[in-house]
């Protein structure tokens, strides 16, 4: 019993050929699976811990900063300038206060020592002047330049007094 021929314009069927089947193929023939690796229990156990410890400190140092940032900034340059007086830091170094001695005080820090202290801040010229040209009858003054806000109010009497806070952008 053989094929009739094909007929005209049809491409002749291939022989069969003797291919063997492949693992998991044919007649009762079982998948071919792969051993599964089994992964230590002490690999386990460290990358629990770094994933622990990680999200402690993503969740801890923010508030660690009792919403207040800090910064060595402030401090570096009180330092810097010799700890002049009439100049504090506080709330941790997120905060500068400076109190210039006016012409009714008799405590508080001379001018030039408070300006070094600006000077190390990088104050732009801009507020030095306004600084240099506030009156009483101003009120409070602010102005922000980097990082840094600075609050000011002036009186003869009571000279120039104010504080520079650490700010978050």
């Amino acid at each position: 019993m053989s094929a009739p021929p094909p007929g005209p314009g049809v491409p002749p069927t291939p022989p069969p050929t003797a291919e063997l089947p492949r693992p998991g193929e044919g007649f009762g023939a079982q998948p071919v699976t792969r051993p599964r690796r089994a992964v230590s229990p002490v690999l386990t156990g460290l990358l629990g811990v770094a994933v622990g410890a990680g999200l402690a400190l993503a969740i801890a140092l923010p508030l660690t900063l009792d919403g207040s940032p800090s910064s060595a900034l402030l401090t570096e340059a009180v330092a810097a300038c010799g700890s002049p007086d009439g100049v504090t830091i506080e709330d941790g170094g997120a905060t500068l206060t400076f109190d210039h001695r006016g012409e009714d005080e008799v405590i508080g820090g001379d001018i030039a020592d408070i300006m070094c202290v600006f000077g190390e801040l990088d104050m732009p010229s801009r507020i030095s002047t306004h600084m240099g040209q506030t009156t009483s009858m101003d009120g409070r003054q602010s102005a922000t330049w980097d990082e840094l806000e600075i609050q000011w109010s002036y009186h003869p009497d009571r000279g120039m007094d104010g504080m520079i806070t650490v700010v978050s952008e």
